[in-house]
């Protein structure tokens, strides 16, 4: 079959439930030094494992893993889940107590040429990770707000042709997330398809990611059992300054950007536009 496709690019995308977001999450942050290797250690002879829903995945070991994945979860609990090393927003009341920012609180309009567009401003965790049984999901913290209000501008609808009908724009839509339903299924079977198709094939992550692990992306790429063409090297950019690292497959390029999350485009544009524009020209990424 042939497609009308030249090339596809991937950013830190849940690919293979086995290994993305929790069953991946303990390992990454002891690596990142945020938890004692003995607790993983402990956690991994027991048997424990854990995966994004039990409702499709049970998690595995007996009760005892239970308090210690709680154990070894609650160390982060505070810590921004899509970029490990990022603030965390969290709405604080004048109590000085964590609570979760009402709905209608969040609300906004806009006048878009007479009409007026609502919107709610940014996003949550439990929002964002509605389908993961993770237990750092919460509404008390608060992303993306200026990101809502910026795609709202009447400049911006105008800029990216958003016809006047078009409602206003929220990073996560409820009710568009309700017309989805969990599979077992990832998108791991897709890559040898689009390879075989002759279709150039691009994965990121971003280094400091919780939700999707880079560790993760690594064992799934493993299974793909593709030959390497290029062996991991620094790519650079700016002042010479090392803006990640990438590997080349026969048939897929998998790059790490330095320093940011899960949101590698909002934390670090210039970075990733640049390696980008790159990829798009095949030439070096940095």
């Amino acid at each position: 079959m042939r497609y009308n496709l030249n090339g596809t690019m991937v950013g830190n995308g849940a690919t293979d439930w086995l290994y993305d977001n929790a069953p991946s999450i303990p390992p990454t942050i002891t690596g990142m030094g945020l938890v004692p290797q003995p607790w993983l250690d402990k956690f991994e002879q027991d048997g424990c494992e854990y995966y994004f829903s039990d409702d499709l995945i049970p998690h595995k070991g007996g009760p005892e893993c239970d308090a210690q994945y709680e154990k070894i979860m609650n160390l982060i609990g505070d810590l921004n889940i899509y970029d490990l090393f990022r603030t965390n927003l969290v709405n604080i009341s004048s109590e000085g107590e964590r609570v979760a920012p009402s709905v209608e609180d969040r609300m906004r309009t806009v006048n878009i040429n007479g009409q007026e567009k609502t919107y709610r401003r940014g996003f949550t965790s439990n929002e964002y990770l509605w389908w993961s049984n993770s237990p750092l999901k919460s509404d008390n913290d608060i992303q993306a707000e200026f990101l809502t209000d910026w795609m709202n501008l009447p400049e911006t609808r105008d800029a990216l042709h958003i016809g006047d009908d078009a409602p206003g724009w929220e990073e996560c839509n409820m009710d568009v997330h309700a017309q989805y339903k969990l599979t077992l299924e990832g998108s791991f079977w897709i890559y040898p398809v689009l390879k075989a198709a002759g279709i150039r094939m691009m994965f990121y992550s971003g280094e400091t990611d919780g939700a999707i692990p880079t560790l993760a992306t690594k064992k799934w790429i493993e299974d793909l059992n593709y030959d390497v063409v290029q062996e991991w090297t620094p790519w650079m950019h700016g002042d010479n300054q090392v803006a990640g690292w990438w590997e080349r497959y026969d048939g897929l390029d998998f790059i790490i950007v330095r320093g940011v999350g899960h949101m590698a485009p909002q934390w670090a544009p210039e970075a990733v536009l640049n390696m980008v524009n790159n990829w798009m020209a095949n030439t070096t990424i940095g």
